[in-house]
């Protein structure tokens, strides 16, 4: 089991969703997509507008137990209310599923929170999320959202870097073993399922 933790700084319940039984992360992050495999636990702690100044929150926390290409996510049926529908509730906008390939192999987006307006495909968002043809997929998981935790001093106050969950850029997945057994006993001690909305909502 590999640790993994980022800084979210987007929570519209896009990357990750929460939804419909379970957490994706299918667009954004393409590192910490290309690197985690199933069994890993991946943290995705507040970014510094939805928390108040010298605290650590936690926005999710899912351990990967299945991964799948995009188009193997785009066309199973457990997946199929995870495609968006822009003018619905928001947990239908939001959704992450949006990247098939056409006759061609060639990735095509449908229209989303990825997309311009009117359903125009990105071609720069397309080709960041798709350049890691990886869909992490979690039945076991805890979203806090907008009811964001605090993170225990034990986890961020150490000055040696690989005993500190805090992060700067991108993911960090290099800790001190250790600290591992921390973050173990922590991903242990959490509630699992939906704890609170997407922060923007």
């Amino acid at each position: 089991m590999k640790f993994f933790s980022y800084i979210v700084d987007r929570d519209f319940g896009f990357a990750p969703n929460p939804f419909f039984g379970y957490c994706t992360l299918a667009d954004c992050k393409p590192r910490t997509r290309k690197s985690a495999q199933i069994g890993d636990v991946i943290f995705g702690l507040a970014g510094a507008k939805y928390r108040k100044a010298n605290t650590k929150k936690i926005i999710y926390a899912m351990q990967v137990t299945e991964i799948l290409s995009f188009n193997e996510y785009f066309n199973d049926p457990r997946f199929e209310f995870k495609k968006p529908i822009v003018h619905a509730t928001p947990k239908r906008q939001y959704g992450d599923n949006i990247y098939y390939n056409d006759i061609n192999g060639d990735f095509k987006q449908v229209d989303s929170h990825h997309s311009y307006k009117n359903g125009i495909n990105h071609k720069g968002n397309i080709l960041h999320d798709t350049n890691i043809d990886k869909v992490l997929i979690s039945d076991n998981f805890v979203y806090f959202g907008n009811n964001s935790i605090d993170i225990p001093l034990a986890l961020y106050t150490d000055k040696d870097t690989y005993k500190n969950i805090s992060i700067k850029r991108h993911h960090k997945n290099r800790f001190h073993p250790d600290f591992k057994i921390i973050l173990k006993n922590y991903w242990d001690s959490l509630p699992r399922g939906i704890q609170g909305d997407p922060n923007e909502w």
